[in-house]
């Protein structure tokens, strides 16, 4: 449909917005963009887990989820996170609707690692008629990175993952993916850009390492599918590091 920007929000960042980042969300739907949300909600999670004594392990950036672990994701990624952020918008005057796996069959995901990880899935398909619809109705989408298999099983995601496929479905111009930091580092410096294959490099030379891997390869995912641009950065008002296609720059 064009003009779609998908911003992946930190489960940090979707604590307490800052009016800023609302100025900027007016600001892009004033010069026509239409916009879609992929939220975390990671902290929130182990926070539950801990009070509820239930083990938390990580491995490769993505949480072991057994059926108590799911069960907590599922209620505070749809239970509490994504109404206070549809609250937060509601404040600022910005139309928004919290969506869903169950809704339409919005994310249809597959377990991966064969179980090891016990429910973590990968998205196999976005049925976007949900979101096209939203869109054309002015409403901004908040979207929950949980998946349902064919089954009817439900999955954790991956957030990053998560807007990076709808950054493709949605054949999106622009994915930011707002994180704790400023943008990619080296030596402590901010780079402003990486083309493709300069991102390449970076992910196989180690020079970046933990949560900002995964968010370099689903960069690096968004651009080959035909996102014109990613932008990793902690505040939507900040270029922080901008990615794009090769010859692009």
């Amino acid at each position: 449909m064009g003009n779609v920007i998908v911003i992946k929000l930190g489960g940090t960042s979707c604590e307490a917005l800052e009016p800023h980042f609302f100025n900027e969300i007016n600001k892009l739907q004033k010069a026509g963009k239409k916009i879609i949300i992929v939220h975390g909600g990671g902290q929130s999670i182990t926070k539950w887990m801990e009070k509820l004594e239930i083990q938390v392990e990580i491995e490769n950036g993505l949480r072991m989820t057994n059926e108590a672990a799911l069960a907590i994701t599922k209620m505070v990624l749809i239970g509490e996170v994504q109404p206070h952020l549809l609250q937060q918008f509601a404040e600022h005057q910005v139309k928004a609707i919290g969506l869903n796996a169950a809704m339409n069959h919005l994310l249809v995901a597959r377990q991966i690692q064969e179980g090891k990880l016990g429910f973590v899935g990968e998205i196999q398909k976005v049925n976007t008629e949900i979101l096209v619809d939203s869109l054309q109705q002015g409403y901004l989408p908040i979207v929950a990175p949980l998946g349902l298999d064919e089954a009817g099983q439900w999955l954790n995601i991956n957030a990053d993952e998560t807007a990076s496929k709808i950054a493709e479905a949605m054949e999106a111009e622009e994915l930011i993916l707002m994180t704790e930091v400023l943008g990619v580092k080296e030596e402590g410096n901010v780079l402003k850009s990486l083309n493709a294959t300069e991102l390449v490099a970076f992910i196989e030379s180690g020079v970046v390492s933990g949560g900002m891997i995964p968010k370099l390869k689903c960069a690096q995912y968004a651009l080959k599918k035909g996102v014109k641009q990613v932008r990793v950065t902690l505040r939507l008002d900040y270029l922080g590091t901008k990615m794009v296609q090769e010859g692009s720059l």
